[in-house]
């Protein structure tokens, strides 16, 4: 992946679970706004299911929703940011993980982060606030070096802790103990 070769943002997630429509909410209705203040020409892409009602409500203003779709490799191939905007839930992150695996850089909230070996500025960009977010989004959308270093470094970040080897190393510590 190539920073001149990406452009928009994406987030998936299905509007059934509580903790998505949150972070819908949250990026529809407050951060995304506030990208396109400064830069209107960025796209938000929502993939995953999402009530008609609820998707003519979003889409418009840069947002396109494209409900469940057969294959992220699209998005995962075009577009230069994902978002994880979760304000709620637990675990990891099948979201951050599936775009880290694939060099696309990440902007997460601390929620979203929990459990993922995440730090701020090293392999990802995490921000609590609406403020913080979209600032957090629009800085690594124009910086290429930053960009760069997120992708590379959110890659590193799946095969040190996420990656087939490392479930094959904590299973050999685990029956060496």
């Amino acid at each position: 992946r190539r920073f001149e070769e990406t452009a928009d943002l994406y987030f998936v997630g299905g509007y059934a679970h509580q903790p998505n429509q949150e972070a819908l909410e949250w990026l529809v209705g407050e951060i995304h706004p506030r990208i396109r203040a400064q830069r209107p020409e960025i796209v938000l892409h929502l993939i995953g299911e999402i009530p008609e009602d609820v998707a003519a409500r979003y889409a418009g203003n840069g947002v396109i929703v494209h409900g469940h779709v057969a294959s992220l490799q699209p998005f995962l191939s075009r577009c230069r940011i994902a978002l994880a905007p979760l304000l709620s839930g637990a675990g990891v992150k099948g979201k951050v993980n599936e775009a880290m695996s694939h060099g696309v850089p990440v902007v997460a909230t601390p929620i979203a982060a929990e459990g993922m070996f995440l730090i701020d500025g090293q392999n990802a960009l995490i921000a609590a606030d609406t403020e913080a977010f979209s600032n957090a989004v629009l800085r690594l959308y124009s910086n290429e070096a930053l960009w760069s270093h997120i992708s590379e470094q959110g890659y590193h970040n799946i095969r040190e802790h996420f990656s087939s080897d490392a479930a094959r190393r904590s299973l050999e510590a685990l029956l060496r103990d």
